[in-house]
C-alpha cells in the first residue's frame, strides 16, 4: 500500500460520495462525469481490497470501512486546505476564514455581541459557524471541519486539545411566575415535573453531575434538545420546573412569565471554553479571533 501512487482525486471522490450519498450529486459537485466517480470508488475498493459503499435504492450507504476511511480522508483534505490558507494569510493578514463550532445556545446567549464587534473590526475575515452539540463539535474538530469549538463545561479531556477558558456562566432552576413557591428544598425537587435538555448535551451532563454531588435523584418528565423550548414550557405551565442557564436568560426573566426558583441544591459556576487542536497549524485569523475573544470577555 505504501508504494502505491495514490491519486488525490480518489480521496475527493470518496468524501463527496459519503457526504452527498449519491454518485450523481458527487458528480455535479466535483464537475466530473458519473462514470468517473463510479470508477474512482471502484479503484479505491480494489486498492484497499474492501467494500466501501453499499449500493441501495436510497443511495450510497457507507460500510464500516467506508466510515473509517471518510474520517481519515476528510481530515487529510482539511489539512491540505488549511495549509494553503495559512500560506495565503502570510501574504494578506487582513483576510482569512475562521470556522467555529458552537451550540446555538452559547452562540445566541453569549457570543453574538462579540461576533458583531469582531466583524466590524475585521470585515474581510470570513466567519463560518457550524451548529451542533458538544460531542459533534469534538468530532468536527478532530476531522478538521472546524478551527475552534466553543462549549461549556463539562468538556471531555483530550491530550490533543488546547483549552482556553473564556468566561463563566451560571445555571439555575426556573419556574412560572405563578409557581406556588419561591424556595424549594432540594429533596422536594423530585416531587414536581421537571423539563431538561437531553443527553448528551453538556447542560444535561452538568445537571446529572450536580444531582450526584447533591445526592438527589431527579427523573425528568420531559426532555428536549432545544434550550428555548424549556422556557416556552415554563412560561406556559404553572407547576413545572426547568433547569436553565441564568447567564443566557436575563432578558427572558424580564419579558417572559418566568422566575428563578431558589433552592439549597448547590449549583456552582462553570467555564465556557474554546478548544483547538494542538498538532494542527493555527491560522493568523484564528489566532486573532482567540486573542480578541479573550480580551473582550476579560473586560466583562
Amino acid at each position: 500500500m505504501s508504494n502505491i501512487n495514490f491519486d488525490l482525486n480518489l480521496t475527493k471522490a470518496l468524501v463527496c460520495v459519503y457526504e452527498t450519498g449519491s454518485i450523481s450529486k458527487a458528480s455535479e459537485k466535483l464537475f466530473v462525469s458519473q462514470p468517473a466517480i463510479t470508477q474512482s470508488i471502484k479503484r479505491l475498493e480494489e486498492i484497499l481490497d474492501t467494500e466501501l459503499f453499499l449500493r441501495t435504492p436510497k443511495g450510497m450507504k457507507p460500510t464500516t470501512n467506508g466510515e473509517v476511511l471518510y474520517d481519515s480522508f476528510k481530515k487529510a483534505l482539511n489539512d491540505i486546505e488549511q495549509g494553503i490558507n495559512l500560506l495565503a494569510e502570510m501574504n494578506d493578514f487582513a483576510h482569512g476564514e475562521i470556522r467555529i463550532g458552537s451550540g446555538s445556545t452559547i452562540m445566541r446567549g453569549l457570543m453574538l455581541p462579540f461576533i458583531f464587534e469582531f466583524r466590524k473590526k475585521y470585515p474581510n475575515i470570513k466567519i463560518s459557524i457550524i451548529d451542533g452539540i458538544s460531542t459533534e463539535q469534538i468530532n468536527n474538530l478532530k476531522r478538521g471541519d472546524i478551527d475552534i469549538a466553543l462549549m461549556a463545561e463539562p468538556v471531555p479531556v483530550f491530550e490533543d486539545f488546547d483549552k482556553i477558558t473564556i468566561t463563566k456562566i451560571e445555571d439555575c432552576f426556573v419556574v412560572n411566575s405563578e409557581f406556588e413557591k419561591n424556595f424549594l428544598p432540594k429533596n422536594e425537587l423530585k416531587n414536581y415535573q421537571m423539563i431538561l435538555q437531553k443527553l448528551p448535551s453538556s447542560n444535561r451532563v452538568f445537571f446529572d453531575k450536580l444531582c450526584t454531588e447533591n445526592k438527589v435523584k431527579i427523573t425528568p418528565s420531559l426532555e428536549t434538545e432545544s434550550f428555548g423550548i424549556i422556557l416556552d414550557f415554563i412560561s406556559n405551565t404553572k407547576d413545572m420546573i426547568g433547569f436553565s442557564t441564568k447567564t443566557f436568560i436575563k432578558n427572558d426573566l424580564k419579558t417572559k412569565n418566568i422566575k428563578v426558583l431558589d433552592t439549597d441544591f448547590e449549583i456552582y459556576p462553570r467555564d465556557v471554553c474554546a478548544l483547538k487542536m494542538k498538532d494542527r497549524g493555527t491560522s493568523n485569523s484564528t489566532k486573532l479571533f482567540l486573542t480578541e475573544l479573550e480580551s473582550y470577555f476579560s473586560k466583562k
